[in-house]
């Protein structure tokens, strides 16, 4: 693959998330400012919907809160950069041949007054071209209170799976997305199988896939993807699926974000 679609998502004083075509890619925040990813599993070729979400911290991201329901002064300087550029298969996004696509901007100065979450909203045409994804065909989740108990349930039994070193189930349910983000980077499903299996087991074999089972009053759902995957985050901001950095594994943590649909009541990891 010659070109990789990445954005870059800067926050300094505040909290920002970026989503593509009504899915949450990734935020960043006072613990990690900086963040920059690739992103062709969430785009179409034509018209897509990007957001650039800001708040005063990665908790509030995810509260159910619209868009100006909390007035903040802000005590220092808040600001949100995001950049979504064609680079170079091993090049920067700021390389000179970067091709810039879409880049968005929000700043508010210290003493000044904002609402948060801030939310912008615009679209950016792509002449890429991409497979038909199959989580926009997913049925619509028409009640996310009366399926909260069986995710919990599946995030539960997932993490416990996970922390004795049995990825399988997960990579089962993971089907879809696993063939797909094979299929958005040119890759073989075969060989991107294998690769998250060595990597889970890797992190087995040195103590550091100890998953907590997410507990019922830190769990949250967002509906993603017009209604069709539910995002699977604690209260923090993170991803409910997360074995955490202790001294026993060096500092290093890991993360596995979880957007699923349900399809006759069963649970398919799309994203």
């Amino acid at each position: 693959m010659q070109r990789l679609l990445f954005v870059r998502l800067h926050a300094s004083g505040c909290a920002a998330e970026v989503w593509i075509n009504d899915l949450p890619v990734f935020s960043v925040g006072p613990d990690a400012p900086l963040a920059a990813r690739a992103v062709h599993e969430y785009v179409f070729e034509g018209v897509n919907r990007i957001e650039l979400r800001v708040a005063q911290d990665r908790a509030t991201l995810v509260a159910p809160v619209e868009p100006g329901g909390a007035g903040l002064v802000a005590a220092v300087p808040a600001r949100a950069h995001l950049r979504l550029a064609l680079v170079r298969d091993g090049r920067g996004i700021d390389d000179d041949n970067a091709r810039v696509l879409a880049e968005r901007s929000w700043a508010v100065a210290a003493g000044e007054a904002w609402d948060a979450p801030v939310v912008d909203r615009f679209e950016v045409s792509l002449p890429v071209g991409f497979q038909r994804w199959r989580w926009p065909e997913a049925p619509v989740i028409e009640a996310v209170d009366g399926v909260r108990a069986a995710v919990r349930r599946f995030l539960q039994q997932t993490a416990g799976q996970l922390s004795r070193g049995d990825a399988e189930p997960l990579l089962a349910i993971s089907r879809v997305r696993i063939e797909e983000t094979a299929a958005a980077y040119q890759r073989a499903p075969a060989d991107e199988l294998a690769r998250l299996r060595a990597h889970l087991l890797r992190l087995h074999v040195a103590g550091a896939l100890t998953v907590p089972a997410p507990g019922a009053d830190r769990l949250v759902l967002r509906p993603c993807g017009d209604g069709r995957l539910l995002d699977c985050v604690l209260t923090d901001g993170g991803p409910a699926l997360r074995a955490l950095a202790t001294p026993e594994t060096g500092g290093v943590g890991w993360s596995l974000p979880v957007r699923i649909a349900l399809v006759e009541r069963h649970i398919h990891v799309l994203r």
